[in-house]
């Protein structure tokens, strides 16, 4: 058991249950949906908040959980060793990453200035490298 120095912690077993319900209604939902159906923007961007919530959640745990494995001898945790799967996996997020952030960048940010777009594009090839990179380790 690894509390990550969280006195009185708990929570585990809650949590796995969550992300089962959760898994089975993004799947539930995932297959009510076509590509060109139309939604309420509330509808959207309740899913927009959830997968940001989901999202920021596992890079704090992912993150705490390498903090706590490794040694604290002045690694930042740039130069961790990563699997060949792990690797591979993160060159596809980042590939997917910029093709997302292209599209939205060019269907829905078309007046913003460069500055922001490029924070937009960081921003998403950025989750797309680090979840996929997570899947990658997961399998493994």
């Amino acid at each position: 058991m690894t509390n990550y120095n969280y006195p009185n912690a708990k929570g585990g077993q809650m949590m796995i249950n969550r992300l089962y319900t959760i898994e089975r209604v993004a799947r539930g939902l995932r297959e009510e949906i076509n590509p060109n159906d139309q939604f309420p923007l509330w509808t959207q961007n309740k899913v927009a908040t959830a997968q940001d919530r989901l999202t920021t959640a596992m890079q704090y745990l992912v993150s705490k959980k390498q903090q706590y494995n490794t040694p604290q001898m002045g690694n930042l945790g740039f130069f961790t060793q990563r699997t060949e799967t792990e690797k591979a996996f993160r060159t596809i997020g980042s590939g997917l990453g910029v093709v997302s952030a292209y599209l939205l960048i060019d269907k829905k940010f078309k007046k913003l200035n460069w500055f922001s777009k490029f924070g937009i594009y960081l921003a998403i090839t950025g989750v797309g490298r680090e979840t996929f990179g997570y899947i990658g380790k997961k399998i493994e």
